[in-house]
C-alpha cells in the first residue's frame, strides 16, 4: 500500500442542530460528511468538520445548558444544518427551544454577513405514532417551517432516510465548490484564515469512479422503467379480468344462482390478491432500484467536480434526463390514481371480496407513495445540480 502524500486541507465547520427525535438523521449526516470528505478533500483542499453538542462540548455549569452549548460551539462555523420532525425541543430562557435559539444565532450572523454561515434546514415528513404525537410541539414545528419563507429561506423535505441521505450528499457536494479557495473569490480571504489539517485519506483506496456511478444510475433507472411497464401491463390485465368477472355475473340467469355468483366472486378475490401481491413486490423493487440509482447519482455528482475545466454539458444533460424521468413518474402516478378511483367503485359483494379489495387499495397506496418519494428525491437532486451550475457561472 502506497504511503499517503503529505497534503493540507482547509477545514469547513458544519454545525448540526436538531431536537432529540432525529438521532438517526444526525448519524446519516455524519456518514455523509465522511463520504464527501473522502471523495472531495484531495482535489479541492476542503474538509468538512462536523460540530455537534454530543462530541464538541464538555461538562460545565452556567445559567442554563443551552448557554454552555452556544459558548463552547461558538459562532465560527461555516454551515448550519437544522433537522426537525415532530418536536421543536425544550424551551430556553431566550427562545422556544435550543434548536430555534441556535438557528436564530446563525440567522443573525447571516443577515449581518450575507456570506456565512450557509443555512440548510431539513424537515422530516413521516408518520408519527399516536403515543408520540404532541400537538403543541408539532404546531411549533409547523410555525417555524412557515416562517422560513418570510425570512428569505428555502427548506428541504424528506420522507425516508434514503431520501435524506441522497439529498444531503448532493447538497454537500454543491457546497464544495463554494468553499473551495481555488474557485470562490468571495470566500478566499475568509477561508484562508481557517486552520488546515493533513489529508487523512489513503491515495490508493479502491473506489468506483464517476463513469461507474453514472452507469449504475442509468442501469437502475432503466430497471425502474421496466418495472413501471410491468405494473402498467399488470393493471391492464387485471382490468380485463375484472371486466370478464363482471360480464360473467351479468350473464347469470335470473334469479341469480348464488353459488355460481359466489364462485365468480371467489375467482375475482383471487385475481385481486394476485394483483395486490404483484403490486407490493414491484413497489419494493422500485424502492430498492431507486435507492441504488440515486445513491450512485449522488456519488457521481460529487466526483463530477473532478472535471473542473470541462464544460457543463454532462450536468445539463443529467438535469434534463431527471426532469424527463420525473414527468414519466408523475404520469404513472396519475394513471394509478385514476385506476384506483375506478377500482374503488367495484361493489362490495362478499367478505372475501371486500378483504381482497382492501389489499389492492393498500398495494396501490404503497406504489403511489414510492412514486412520490422518487419524485421528491429527483427534485432535490435537480436543485443541487442547479446550485452547482449557478456556482460555476458566478
Amino acid at each position: 500500500m502506497a504511503k499517503n502524500m503529505p497534503r493540507t486541507a482547509t477545514i469547513v465547520q458544519v454545525f448540526a442542530s436538531s431536537p432529540s427525535d432525529v438521532f438517526p438523521e444526525r448519524e446519516i449526516l455524519e456518514n455523509a460528511i465522511t463520504e464527501v470528505n473522502r471523495n472531495v478533500a484531495r482535489e479541492y483542499g476542503v474538509v468538512f468538520e462536523l460540530l455537534k453538542w454530543e462530541t464538541d462540548t464538555r461538562p460545565e455549569f452556567s445559567q442554563d445548558p443551552q448557554e454552555i452549548i452556544n459558548r463552547q460551539i461558538g459562532d465560527g462555523y461555516d454551515v448550519f444544518i437544522g433537522i426537525l420532525w415532530r418536536r421543536i425541543g425544550t424551551q430556553t430562557p431566550r427562545a422556544q427551544s435550543g434548536t430555534i435559539e441556535e438557528f436564530n444565532r446563525a440567522y443573525e450572523r447571516f443577515k449581518s454577513n450575507s456570506i456565512a454561515p450557509e443555512i440548510m434546514i431539513y424537515f422530516k415528513d413521516t408518520p408519527i405514532a399516536p403515543s408520540k404525537f404532541d400537538m403543541h410541539q408539532m404546531q411549533k414545528v409547523q410555525d417555524f417551517k412557515h416562517s422560513i419563507a418570510a425570512m428569505g429561506g428555502l427548506y428541504s423535505v424528506f420522507d425516508s432516510q434514503d431520501q435524506f441521505k441522497v439529498s444531503l450528499r448532493t447538497h454537500l457536494a454543491a457546497l464544495v465548490r463554494k468553499f473551495s479557495s481555488s474557485t470562490s473569490k468571495t470566500l478566499t480571504t475568509q477561508i484562508q484564515t481557517k486552520p488546515t489539517i493533513d489529508n487523512p485519506y489513503n491515495e490508493d483506496e479502491d473506489e468506483l469512479g464517476y463513469l461507474d456511478y453514472i452507469e449504475i444510475f442509468e442501469s437502475r433507472t432503466a430497471e425502474t422503467s421496466l418495472i413501471l411497464d410491468t405494473i402498467t401491463e399488470a393493471a391492464n390485465l387485471f382490468t380485463r379480468q375484472m371486466e370478464r368477472r363482471t360480464k360473467a355475473i351479468s350473464e347469470l340467469e335470473q334469479p341469480i344462482d348464488r353459488k355460481a355468483a359466489r364462485n365468480i366472486m371467489k375467482m375475482s378475490a383471487e385475481d385481486m390478491n394476485t394483483y395486490a401481491k404483484s403490486m407490493t413486490e414491484q413497489s419494493e423493487s422500485i424502492s430498492k432500484s431507486q435507492s441504488a440509482a440515486y445513491d450512485a447519482l449522488g456519488k457521481s455528482i460529487i466526483l463530477q467536480q473532478d472535471f473542473n475545466n470541462t464544460n457543463d454539458t454532462q450536468l445539463i444533460s443529467l438535469h434534463s434526463s431527471l426532469e424527463t424521468f420525473s414527468t414519466t413518474m408523475s404520469n404513472c402516478r396519475n394513471s394509478m390514481i385514476g385506476f384506483k378511483k375506478t377500482f374503488a367503485a367495484f361493489p362490495r359483494l362478499t367478505t372475501e371480496l371486500n378483504r381482497a379489495k382492501r389489499a389492492v387499495g393498500s398495494a396501490q397506496d404503497i406504489f403511489i407513495d414510492e412514486i412520490d418519494k422518487t419524485i421528491s428525491t429527483i427534485s432535490n437532486i435537480m436543485d443541487s445540480i442547479d446550485r452547482i451550475l449557478s456556482q460555476k457561472t458566478n
